[in-house]
């Protein structure tokens, strides 16, 4: 079994990142990525992942708006956000709903 991982990050270089570290790991995940919010809800919809990657900062809004919509729909769904900004952010990511954070 293969656990499904939804990587939410708009920038290039963070996501082919990701991606090498995914390979590299031999682990049982099988991830996707989407670029933006928008993309993030709908595939959560079709095809609820069992944890996201959530890069706090997209082109098309806040990781706020994606922790809206998983608090409402799927609230057990464990969301763990990428943040390139300070532990305050980071904090601040937490009391909105998420279940931990990394700093890039």
């Amino acid at each position: 079994m293969k656990y499904r991982v939804l990587c939410v990050e708009d920038d290039e270089v963070d996501r082919r990142a990701l991606k090498r570290r995914f390979e590299r790991a031999q682990l049982p995940f099988e991830p996707e990525f989407v670029e933006s919010v928008q993309a993030a809800i709908t595939s959560t919809e079709e095809r609820c992942p069992d944890i996201v990657l959530l890069d706090w900062t997209l082109q098309d809004g806040s990781g706020k708006l994606y922790l809206d919509h998983v608090s409402k729909h799927v609230p057990w769904l464990p969301v763990v956000v990428l943040t390139g900004g300070s532990e305050d952010l980071a904090t601040e990511t937490l009391l909105t709903g998420a279940q931990d954070f990394l700093i890039k």
